[in-house]
């Protein structure tokens, strides 16, 4: 048991981390089906939700976007539409293989904002590939009754 709360202790820390780089502009958790949830804000409101399963997010793949003027995650190789958004102002969702953050405030191209994610991912993806064990999401479980 113990072995389990280290890790989780440090996504924490990361978790925090991420939400004090990005002050308000993005919101950053890590739910029990480990997924990234990402609550992006203009002016104290929330406008989108994106949320992805962390273990298909391409942290490798992750870029500053100067036509957007924003910072790009994409889905792993093969996974398509892994990000499902939904935009509060239109009450839609929908799937998509890509998602766009703003930058946080100081910091207009991302440089460390990059970075601080790709940590977050990562230690998520850990988090995630430490329990090997863990009841699958999907429906192999199924036991036909």
């Amino acid at each position: 048991m113990f072995t389990l709360a280290v890790p989780a202790q440090s996504l924490k820390k990361v978790v925090a981390e991420a939400n004090a780089t990005f002050a308000g502009v993005v919101e950053f958790k890590v739910d029990l089906r480990d997924r990234l949830i990402m609550d992006c804000f203009d002016q104290g409101e929330r406008f989108r939700q994106d949320i992805a399963a962390v273990k298909e997010l391409d942290v490798d793949s992750i870029f500053w976007s100067a036509g957007e003027e924003s910072i790009v995650l994409k889905c792993i190789p093969g996974k398509t539409k892994c990000f499902s958004k939904e935009v509060f102002k239109l009450d839609m969702v929908r799937l998509t293989a890509r998602s766009n953050i703003p930058c946080p405030n100081g910091d207009a191209e991302g440089e460390k904002a990059i970075v601080v994610l790709k940590e977050l991912i990562r230690a998520a993806q850990d988090e995630v590939a430490a329990l090997p064990n863990a009841t699958s999401p999907d429906d192999t479980r199924r036991t036909g009754r």
